[in-house]
């Protein structure tokens, strides 16, 4: 378990060091500044779990260092000690009122620094605990909205469609489009289910209860053939040089989702009557798969947010019909099966997406 690190503050060096003794003979990992401007810059490299902290200093008080803090999101729940010779109860207030977690009044005993500190603590943790469970409980109601009360009904309509198709053509124009639409938003839904659950862990879990050994061009094979239709629509060929021994460990369904995912953006930023080259190669216990396309390629300026949620490329001049998932999904599977995944391009010339994956048994 990671020690627990204390920020003392105060321009009393006697007391400073009094209580940095007291804190670091009950275990705890101590930081000391002299003064507020000292203890910030203290703390843009190293984060404490706590601050005890005097008030009457010069240059910044106690009061303004509290505020400092509080301002930064990345510190607003550091729990906060004063530690002040000040009695009057105005003084106390004003403490209190700012949101400081306790007020030590001057001068105090070793047992009182370490209650408080040790409530502060306890309480933060506390804290911190319910809030992990709000979070878990929300993650768990998302997967079940998604799940039941959006997935659900989409199954409905896309049945009830396809017992309608059968009419004129007219009708079957419409029902085609409306079948469409329903595909875009299932997917879409599908998309929200696997995010929560790279986000809750459970995609994780999957590879670690269930993951075996699968031969990687058999999923390859399955996504081209699945996307080959779509491919054929602009006349794009789909060309594959993979080994047909070429094994890795993991889950099967996710590779083949992020397969297709790669191949079907390269056939949708294909020109038409382009090429899509899929090919593998093995090195240093790694199998590398790459996915090259023709097409537009992306500006050097994009590439760096290609893998970021909900992040398009000209959006306004292609049609992509996605919210900007896929890329960053595909990165979180790969991620969770050892590997890694890049792409280099280059504007008018195509791109090439790599996946690494790790070569070896469970």
């Amino acid at each position: 378990m990671d020690q627990t690190t204390i920020l003392a503050v105060d321009d009393d060096r006697t007391i400073l060091e009094s209580v940095s003794i007291v804190l670091e003979l009950a275990g705890y990992n101590l930081l000391t500044a002299v003064n507020p401007i000292q203890a910030l810059d203290t703390m843009n490299h190293h984060v404490p779990d706590l601050i005890v902290s005097d008030i009457n200093m010069p240059k910044m008080d106690g009061y303004e260092f509290y505020e400092a803090v509080r301002n930064n999101s990345e510190w607003v729940s550091i729990p906060f000690i004063f530690l002040s010779a000040l009695r009057e109860q105005k003084d106390v207030r004003a403490g209190y009122k700012l949101g400081a977690d306790h007020y030590l009044l001057k001068p105090f005993s070793a047992e009182d620094l370490l209650i408080a500190v040790e409530s502060r603590l306890q309480r933060s943790a506390d804290i911190k605990a319910v809030a992990e469970q709000e979070v878990e409980s929300t993650k768990q109601q998302l997967l079940h909205i998604f799940d039941h009360e959006l997935r659900t009904p989409l199954t409905f309509i896309q049945g009830y469609l396809s017992m309608l198709q059968e009419g004129d053509v007219v009708s079957k124009t419409i029902l085609n489009g409306m079948h469409h639409g329903v595909n875009r938003l299932n997917k879409l839904v599908e998309d929200l289910m696997l995010v929560v659950r790279l986000e809750n862990e459970l995609v994780e879990k999957d590879i670690s209860d269930y993951g075996f050994n699968f031969n990687v061009s058999v999923e390859i094979e399955a996504a081209v053939n699945k996307l080959k239709p779509l491919a054929a629509k602009q006349n794009i060929k789909i060309l594959q040089k993979v080994d047909s021994h070429c094994a890795v460990f993991g889950i099967s369904r996710y590779m083949r989702d992020v397969f297709e995912r790669l191949i079907e953006n390269a056939i949708k930023f294909s020109e038409k009557n382009g090429r899509i080259t899929i090919t593998t190669k093995q090195s240093n216990k790694c199998l590398f798969i790459s996915i090259r396309d023709e097409g537009i390629g992306i500006a050097p300026d994009k590439v760096r947010h290609i893998f970021n949620r909900f992040q398009q490329i000209d959006r306004n001049k292609i049609e992509q019909q996605g919210v900007g998932l896929g890329l960053a999904i595909s990165e979180r599977l790969v991620q969770h099966h050892g590997g890694t995944i890049s792409v280099k391009s280059k504007l008018g010339s195509g791109s090439m997406f790599t996946v690494s994956l790790p070569i070896q048994s469970h």
